[in-house]
């Protein structure tokens, strides 16, 4: 496991996220991001802030429900929702702690302090 998310509802195995090469033969050599759930309490993606313009990039869009065992292709500036069914008893997680956005690329654009992080500049 590279991501652990100690939170109730999310199993060992949740989601993998792949790279794996377009079928599409006008991007010969580009890699896709892809996630496939593996998990009961499910896993959630929308288009997030970040997301492409035209993608629906509403913070408040619905959750899209990935289906269990297939590959779906994530963007960048998607979001995912793990798990996307939180509840224990009267409980329910915060969707804040439950959210994590994904930027493909090999530099974040337009994000503050962006031209520094963890204290090294990047080149």
């Amino acid at each position: 496991n590279d991501v652990v998310l100690d939170f109730n509802g999310v199993s060992v195995y949740h989601c993998e996220l792949y790279l794996r090469p377009s079928a599409d033969p006008s991007q010969v050599g580009k890699q896709l991001l892809c996630i496939r759930d593996s998990s009961k309490n499910g896993t959630g993606v929308r288009a997030g802030p970040h997301a492409v313009a035209g993608q629906g990039a509403d913070p408040n869009s619905p959750w899209e429900p990935l289906k269990r065992d297939v590959l779906r292709v994530l963007e960048h500036g998607w979001q995912l929702m793990v798990p996307l069914r939180s509840r224990k008893e009267s409980l329910q997680l915060p969707e804040a702690w439950r959210t994590l956005t994904v930027y493909v690329g090999s530099k974040p654009a337009g994000l503050p302090g962006a031209e520094e992080l963890d204290g090294e500049a990047w080149e």
